[in-house]
């Protein structure tokens, strides 16, 4: 993509806008920093809140599925890539 520069007229390339990150990625970061939390409390002889526990098994059961899903698509692909008998 190019644009003018609006003083120079010269032709420069324009980035485009910065995206947000994909759920899945964000989800999995969020697991991660859910059990590195829970480590650090029960280190510190601490309770974990139950709240992080029922989090963490709604993100695992997410992933989960997210997975199913992928491979069932895989499953589709390759049935469609073999050749017909």
């Amino acid at each position: 993509m190019t644009e003018q520069h609006p003083l120079t007229n010269e032709v420069c390339f324009s980035r485009p806008p910065i995206g947000i990150e994909p759920e899945f990625i964000w989800k999995t970061k969020r697991l991660h920093e859910l059990v590195l939390a829970s480590g650090r409390f029960i280190e510190a002889q601490r309770d974990v809140p139950f709240e992080w526990f029922l989090e963490m098994n709604k993100l695992i059961s997410e992933m989960h599925q997210v997975q199913k899903e992928m491979h069932l698509y895989q499953e589709s692909l390759n049935d469609l890539r073999q050749p017909q008998q």
